[in-house]
């Protein structure tokens, strides 16, 4: 993964463990808590809800971490490749967009990294 991207904003299922493993990811990344957001709605959520959500983001953020549980979290990452992904506990998968919006973002996404085991 490229040392320069570096999450300015964490998204979350408000569920237990994806929500510790919001917290712990945060530990690290000393993030103020207006920069980590744990949604009810993600919980159990289909596809269209974490887009939704995305989309709505505020323009100042530029890259987000988006925390969740399978099977929705693999298949966002598979939506967004456009191949199937099977994202094992602490995997994760690293995209970009060219879009200046994040209403738009989904339009101009690329793949940049995919690790299967993050340990």
């Amino acid at each position: 993964m490229r040392n320069s991207i570096r999450p300015e904003f964490i998204l979350s299922s408000s569920a237990l463990r994806a929500k510790a493993t919001a917290e712990k990811v945060n530990d690290y990344l000393h993030l103020p808590p207006a920069c980590l957001s744990f949604r009810e709605e993600f919980y159990e959520a289909f596809l269209n809800t974490w887009i939704d959500g995305i989309k709505h983001l505020p323009k100042e953020i530029n890259n987000v971490l988006c925390v969740g549980h399978n099977p929705v979290i693999s298949g966002l990452a598979s939506e967004f490749s456009k191949q199937p992904i099977d994202l094992p506990p602490s995997g994760f998968a690293l995209f970009e967009s060219d879009s200046v919006s994040w209403p738009e973002f989904d339009n101009h996404l690329r793949q940049i990294n995919l690790a299967l085991n993050a340990s």
